[in-house]
């Protein structure tokens, strides 16, 4: 089976972290408003994941063709040179929570809506994660996600929907005439096995990115990826 979706995704964020991080203070009204918001949320959470194998095609160093899809990136191309199968993926933290953000009026609550999508997304995330990996033995592994590196430009993502294919549906994700994609707390990207250490942050110089893993290295990209 090269396909896996993944919807009883155990969700249950830790309450304390969140309210620390949403600057929530012991006794404060918005707290007690808050822990009644978390709890609703928390009952709908229905966070998802998709995935499958694909297979490398054809690589001449500028494109690359994955399961009759072509992308163009060298940064992707140079990662898997030595590769012949990736997981594609999407996750998302699930049109549930993404309605009831829709329908808040409240823009503190709202605020407080994506923190708790944020959290189901990574508890997506997470899952897809321990079960690639225990299904398929991989050990060692990288990813790189359409849109988030100049190289691979958000434009991407079209394509990258058609490779995912129709099943990925199931997710309740679609793509939007403008490349993004709904619920907003969603992201697609692939996996590959790798020896080398490579994080998309590596080679981002956005200073302000609240995500970032790894520091910017500004001769990255002529020391491995520029063109000989």
């Amino acid at each position: 089976m090269t396909e896996t979706f993944l919807d009883h995704i155990h969700f249950q964020p830790d309450y304390e972290i969140l309210a620390r991080r949403l600057h929530l203070r012991s006794g404060s009204s918005d707290l007690e408003d808050f822990a009644e918001f978390f709890a609703e949320m928390v009952s709908i959470g229905r966070p998802k994941a998709f995935y499958k194998v694909a297979f490398i095609e054809a690589n001449d160093s500028s494109s690359i063709v994955i399961d009759g899809i072509r992308f163009d990136s060298r940064v992707l191309c140079v990662n898997l040179a030595d590769v012949h199968r990736v997981f594609v993926y999407l996750a998302t933290c699930g049109k549930e929570l993404a309605e009831r953000r829709a329908n808040e009026m409240d823009i503190l609550r709202q605020f407080w809506a994506d923190a708790v999508m944020e959290a189901a997304l990574k508890a997506a995330m997470s899952e897809l994660q321990k079960d690639m990996t225990a299904r398929y033995q991989v050990s060692k592994t990288a990813s790189m996600n359409p849109g988030s590196l100049t190289d691979w430009p958000i434009a991407q993502q079209k394509p990258f929907f058609e490779l995912l294919g129709a099943a990925a549906n199931r997710t309740g994700v679609r793509l939007t005439e403008s490349m993004l994609m709904v619920p907003a707390k969603s992201t697609t990207g692939l996996y590959f096995e790798t020896d080398r250490d490579f994080v998309n942050c590596q080679l981002c110089p956005r200073r302000t990115c609240p995500n970032r893993r790894a520091g910017y290295d500004p001769d990255l990209y002529d020391s491995r990826y520029k063109h000989p």
